[in-house]
């Protein structure tokens, strides 16, 4: 008896140390469940009572169980500010949904040609929730790594020159890949977005900011439940070297020195119905949907501390695990991929781009820095870590010998 509960000690001391997760992995665990909201706003200044009946309310609660959308309504003339009024009055209405977001504009939802209160609300609901995009990315979601939206605008030059960076980045991860916590078990996938097909999803360009048609091409790194990696990339700033470092991010270590700031990053208004949730399941291992799941990435994400988000910076990340920099993107490079073809993979030779050997993911080191000497005192965590959980090791093993000893001699 002491024997296996020293030996289920010495599992439970290894669970601890080890970590679980993934940043794609916690990509599928609901941590906003209201991240969006569809709002009934009223204008007349007379009306009594709450906006939306309770019959309305309890409907919207049910349809929007399974996503990150959900319903309320408000007065506008009780509103401070005017800006509800000045919403509904340059839109000539005098009631109307609105979609809202953290840090986005209220975006008005077209009306329902037909029907009553209940099918308004049905139409709304689906209008913020449903499109062929998104629908095609629930499709993919299990089997992809992270996935590459571009945008595409009207210049073709451009939009030639945006493929050519995403499909670097493709490259550049497949080369990474050795270096990751876990192998890279599916694709990170290319999706060009037409400029005609951009016109069938409002929802999804308001949604990552995308609004004006002028803000293009564009590059947007999503993984999970269509959550982003990090900021949308424009024009000029589409780089490879911005983009491996989204991709890197979505694979690292969730307890390592990743920034998790990442982690508050929008998803897409996106249905996860229960049949996606036995998938991802399945699919993951874990049950994204447990409360003790949700309760342990919770734990993880409390101990964060906030540093430098990496996107914008020039090396940065991407530089600390492709051991390049920018002006090293050209040296050893293969000549710029055709609009339809996969990335070409460079020759190897002393100057072509080469993963970094190890795992050490320590995303918050600012480049340039020196490395702290073998003397002293600055603390290599991951070392420390290891070399507790091998002395951890050690005190059981004896413990457990000594345990079987005195139970022969006795």
């Amino acid at each position: 008896m002491r024997t296996h509960a020293a030996l289920a000690l010495l599992g439970m001391g290894a669970a601890s140390v080890i970590c679980r997760y993934t940043i794609r992995d916690i990509g599928f665990v609901n941590l906003k469940p209201d991240e969006y909201v569809l709002t009934w706003v009223e204008s007349a200044a007379d009306l009594e009572g709450a906006v939306l009946s309770q019959e309305l309310s309890t409907l919207g609660a049910v349809l929007c169980q399974d996503s990150n959308l959900r319903v309320t309504g408000l007065h506008a003339s009780r509103t401070t500010g005017g800006g509800w009024l000045g919403l509904l009055r340059d839109a000539g209405l005098d009631s109307s949904w609105f979609l809202t977001g953290a840090d986005l504009p209220p975006l008005i939802v077209p009306r329902h040609p037909v029907g009553g209160p209940e099918d308004e609300l049905r139409f709304a609901i689906d209008w913020a929730l449903d499109s062929p995009l998104r629908a095609e990315w629930l499709e993919e979601a299990l089997s992809t790594f992270a996935s590459m939206w571009i945008f595409e605008g009207e210049d073709p030059a451009a939009n030639t020159a945006a493929l050519a960076e995403v499909e670097a980045a493709v490259g550049a991860l497949r080369r990474l890949a050795p270096s990751l916590p876990r192998p890279l078990q599916h694709p990170a996938r290319i999706r060009r977005i037409s400029v005609a097909e951009q016109k069938a999803t409002p929802v999804s360009l308001w949604s990552m900011g995308l609004s004006d048609p002028l803000q293009r091409p564009a590059v947007a790194v999503l993984y999970g439940r269509a959550k982003r990696a990090g900021d949308v990339l424009f024009g000029e700033s589409i780089r490879e070297t911005e983009l491996v470092t989204q991709l890197a991010l979505v694979g690292s270590s969730c307890e390592c020195d990743t920034d998790r700031q990442w982690l508050c990053e929008p998803s897409l208004p996106l249905r996860w119905t229960p049949t996606m949730q036995r998938r991802a399941a399945t699919s993951l291992g874990f049950d994204p949907e447990s409360p003790l799941v949700v309760a342990e990435v919770q734990r993880i994400l409390a101990q964060v501390q906030t540093g430098h988000r990496g996107s914008g910076s020039t090396g940065g990340v991407a530089a600390l695990l492709l051991g390049y920099n920018e002006s090293s993107l050209v040296e050893g490079a293969a000549s710029l991929p055709s609009s339809g073809g996969e990335a070409s993979q460079p020759a190897v030779t002393s100057n072509s781009l080469r993963p970094v050997v190890g795992d050490d993911w320590s995303f918050e080191e600012p480049p340039g820095e020196p490395r702290p000497s073998p003397g002293s005192w600055a603390p290599n965590v991951r070392d420390l870590v290891v070399c507790a959980f091998l002395l951890f090791v050690a005190v059981i093993v004896c413990l457990c010998v000594w345990v079987f000893t005195r139970n022969r001699q006795s």
